[in-house]
């Protein structure tokens, strides 16, 4: 990251920041070509209204943004410790506490900054070029105003805004989490969620309604493969013990068991997890007619 230390607190610590927008009348401003958010967010997500973020998950929206978000790589959002730190591109990352780690940024969108009587800040985003927004038939848009309490919010924003508009995708895809429902996450600084009491729960309710929708059958193990994927866990071996009847999948730990297992019973399918030193798996059974 940078090589100094410029630390500005996050007034809004403590009071709510009031937010008002200026939309452009020329739209939203498009996704920068070449970055492929469809490997982030899983399939069939909702939406949140970008203004609406704040704490760590406008944290999280910010190092999206600026891309090379990857989990093998040294970038990590706590979603089971939401009040730790996300880390990005092998660093601490908290915009909203630390305003260097977004100062480059900051400059390259040639953000303004001006303070209202009222006692709010003005940052906006300077007009954009009908080129740059990838329309031809309309005139320039206007500059797009963010009007806030403390202007390190404002920056957040503005950033997120730039890369992905008015809204953004609200199911991150964890390769340890699972699709990660965001809006729950939602929430100041420095606030706990319970991801073993709320989150997951949620998890293992989407797994099963898409094993109920693709019921199993022996010949084909996508359904299961897919909820698999939704849960987070990581399939090692799917093996027959009765063949046409009883199979068992050996996952990476006993955690990944258990969830899987309850998934699968949710779903109406006899399940049970079942480990043994470092072996961990999910014995299950094919409904047949």
């Amino acid at each position: 990251m940078l090589p100094f230390k410029f630390r500005m607190r996050n007034c809004q610590q403590g009071s709510e920041a009031s937010i008002s927008l200026k939309i452009s009348s020329a739209g939203i401003v498009a996704l920068p070509l070449g970055r492929d958010y469809g490997s982030i967010f899983c399939h069939g997500t909702h939406h949140m209204k970008t203004l609406d973020l704040q704490g760590n998950l406008l944290n999280l929206y910010v190092a999206l943004a600026l891309g090379g978000f990857d989990e093998s790589s040294g970038s990590w959002a706590p979603f089971d410790y939401w009040e730790g730190t996300i880390r990005y591109r092998d660093q601490e990352f908290s915009p909203l506490t630390d305003i260097a780690t977004i100062w480059p940024e900051v400059l390259r969108l040639r953000l303004s900054t001006h303070w209202d009587d009222d006692g709010l800040w003005s940052i906006s985003l300077p007009r954009q070029s009908p080129s740059a927004l990838g329309v031809v038939d309309q005139p320039a848009g206007e500059s797009q105003a963010f009007r806030v309490a403390d202007p390190i919010h404002g920056y957040c924003l503005a950033i997120v805004w730039n890369q992905f508009g008015p809204e953004v995708p609200d199911v991150f895809e964890s390769s340890w989490a699972g699709c990660v429902p965001l809006e729950h996450y939602n929430v100041p600084l420095d606030t706990s969620v319970d991801f073993d009491g709320v989150v997951q729960p949620l998890q293992v309710q989407k797994a099963a309604e898409m094993l109920r929708a693709s019921p199993l059958d022996a010949s084909q193990a996508g359904p299961l493969m897919q909820a698999a994927h939704v849960l987070g866990v990581q399939v090692v071996q799917i093996t027959p013990q009765e063949p046409g009847r009883r199979w068992s999948i050996q996952v990476g730990n006993r955690a990944d068991s258990h969830i899987l297992a309850s998934a699968l019973t949710a779903a109406g399918i006899a399940a049970e997890a079942a480990s043994h030193h470092s072996f961990h798996a999910v014995y299950f059974e094919y409904l047949q007619d």
